[in-house]
């Protein structure tokens, strides 16, 4: 047996001895990739006389089933190990942008949804769950989390983002990839990678080559991809999809993740509503509710049929009303007839966002940034002027932005892209089952001027929350010690729920656009249940580079803030830091830690 399958040896050991053994032409082969379509994996069509290092597995998406994916995987993979002078497997990636791109596998809410939901716990078992389901058809690199940060509320990559807040980001993308990592099936563990993976040869010196060939066969090593470089069978090739705790996650995301935008108390829908009014033609249109139709799932239960289920006593009436785009008003007549009769009317609104557009350049405003179109906004403005109770449920890959809507509606819940669970949630809030915690992770701007309308953070609720007591356990404290910011919260209202604590940080206390978002908890209260949330800050979390690029702490006076949103601050308090202290790189801190007492 050759040294470098002896599983005893370090990966890193193993590596190395094979490397020594390689060619550069083998060598140079370990950092190139194939992207296949599914015609190309059914005909087992690449070819490399010298190994390959990476095999796209995007056309799984367009697979019959997980057997057939599977059955693919391994033609492909014994191909490529049949090819490879030392039998050296490629590792099969795929993206995992709202869950794994294969057959079956479980759709979750958009990014964005899922930084609205600032749920950390949830967003690493959404990593586990994916990379479980990626696993099982021998797959080892998901292409995800999209760690980009953007200011511009006009920028369509935001599709793919969580939030315009680094910190955020930094959460919600590290837990998502602890998630990954933390899975293992039978020997094969999951990583994460970027989507550029693929290389410009000759923008690389030979030592840059060697060192990141080194590097992806380590990563197979410890990967487990020469032990286990196939697809697994039968029940344990079907077990990851079959888990019910998978819609059960699923489902806790879209919920925690849909934001009350505006409520003037029409919701929760009381037990005297007998008539309900449901226009719009998202009601009826499932594919409307997830980020690729590629994730869509055949048997997703639309928002009317759930509305009809959960208020079997009420009378229910449908009309499509309007349509996605355009001006036309020649389906407004039946529309407005229905909702007149009814005691409330649900509109569903929003474009119908269309993800496979996105590579053909900057997106058009005028479609894609929570703007609602023409038609939509005169329907909303005819059932205000006859003074009928609206609620307005906006799909989209952008946040409401309607200047109109904004005045005119009586409730906006903010759904984005909520996937399979979409009319579990959305009926849920309505129903006051589940108490909205969706919290904007990215701000409002208006449609009309563009003006800012809702900062980010913002987001209402069924409960009361009571904010008092912010204080600090210290008000001076040296460059090197940590201290405490705490706040003390009451749920006065009538429903449990979740409330996201926010601590900001803002040097000039003059100028709002500096404040920082430095630390997050978000907490379950009980009806009149309290608890004290602490904040443990380590000044390491505000240094900054030097003219020389090494990062300090500085001396100084810091004002920390506790706030519901950036704009709506609840208490601050300043703390002096003497001395400075230097950071190396490992020693960085990019939030603050947090417990509920």
């Amino acid at each position: 047996m050759e040294r470098y399958m002896d599983a005893t040896l370090s990966p890193e050991e193993r590596a190395k001895d094979l490397f020594s053994k390689m060619s550069q032409e083998e060598i140079v082969a370990q950092i190139q990739n194939f992207e296949l379509g599914i015609d190309e994996a059914r005909a087992c069509n690449f070819h490399s006389d010298v190994g390959i290092g990476f095999l796209s597995a995007e056309w799984m998406q367009d697979c019959a089933s997980t057997e057939e994916a599977a059955e693919l995987q391994r033609a492909l993979q014994k191909r490529a190990i049949e090819q490879s002078p030392h039998h050296i497997p490629a590792t099969f990636y795929i993206h995992g942008l709202v869950g794994a791109h294969v057959p079956s596998g479980t759709s979750f809410p958009s990014d964005l949804n899922r930084g609205a939901n600032f749920n950390t716990r949830l967003e690493e078992r959404i990593g586990y769950i994916v990379a479980a389901q990626a696993l099982v058809l021998g797959i080892n690199y998901v292409i995800s989390p999209v760690m980009d940060i953007t200011r511009d509320f006009f920028v369509e990559r935001r599709r793919k983002t969580y939030s315009e807040a680094r910190t955020l980001g930094v959460i919600m993308g590290s837990a998502y990839v602890r998630g990954i990592r933390s899975a293992e099936i039978e020997g094969r563990r999951a990583n994460v990678i970027t989507d550029s993976n693929v290389f410009r040869m000759d923008l690389l010196t030979e030592e840059q080559i060697r060192e990141l060939a080194l590097m992806v066969l380590t990563e197979k090593f410890a990967m487990g991809v020469f032990e286990h470089p196939y697809a697994l069978e039968g029940e344990a090739l079907n077990k990851p999809f079959e888990d019910p705790a998978n819609y059960e996650v699923t489902r806790i995301s879209a919920e925690e993740s849909l934001i009350l935008l505006k409520n003037t108390g029409v919701i929760p829908l009381g037990r005297n509503v007998k008539k309900i009014a449901v226009i719009g033609p998202h009601a009826e249109d499932y594919e409307s509710y997830y980020l690729t139709d590629k994730a869509a799932k055949v048997n997703t239960v639309t928002l009317l049929q759930r509305i009809k289920k959960e208020k079997p006593q009420a009378e229910i009436l449908y009309s499509r009303g309007y349509d996605y785009y355009g001006y036309d008003e020649t389906l407004y007549e039946e529309a407005l007839a229905i909702a007149k009769e009814a005691d409330i009317t649900i509109l569903t609104l929003g474009m119908r966002y269309n993800y496979w557009n996105h590579e053909i350049g900057s997106m058009d405003i005028e479609t894609d940034c929570g703007i609602i179109p023409p038609c939509q906004e005169h329907f909303i403005e005819l059932l205000h002027e006859e003074g009928v109770p609206t609620v307005g449920i906006h799909l989209g890959v952008h946040p409401f932005a309607s200047d109109i809507g904004a005045h005119q509606l009586d409730a906006i819940v903010e759904a984005l892209l909520p996937g399979e669970a979409t009319a579990d949630a959305v009926t849920d809030v309505l129903s006051g089952k589940v108490n909205p915690g969706g919290r904007l992770p990215i701000e409002v701007f208006d449609d009309i001027d563009h003006k800012l309308r809702l900062a980010f953070g913002y987001g209402e609720s069924f409960s009361n929350f009571e904010y008092s007591n912010v204080h600090a356990n210290k008000t001076e404290v040296s460059a090197t010690d940590k201290f405490e910011i705490s706040v003390h919260l009451i749920n006065h209202g009538p429903i449990a729920g979740s409330e996201l604590i926010q601590l900001y940080i803002q040097e000039d206390k003059d100028v709002r656009e500096n404040r920082k978002l430095v630390g997050l908890r978000k907490v379950f209260f009980l009806c009149g249940e309290a608890h004290d949330i602490i904040f443990t800050i380590d000044p390491a979390q505000i240094a900054v580079p030097s003219e020389e690029g090494i990062w300090m702490v500085q001396s100084g006076k810091y004002t920390f803030m506790i706030g519901r949103s950036v704009d709506d601050i609840i208490g601050e308090m300043s703390v002096t830091i003497t001395g400075t202290d230097k950071i190396e790189g490992p020693e960085r801190v990019f939030y603050s830690t947090s417990r509920v007492e």
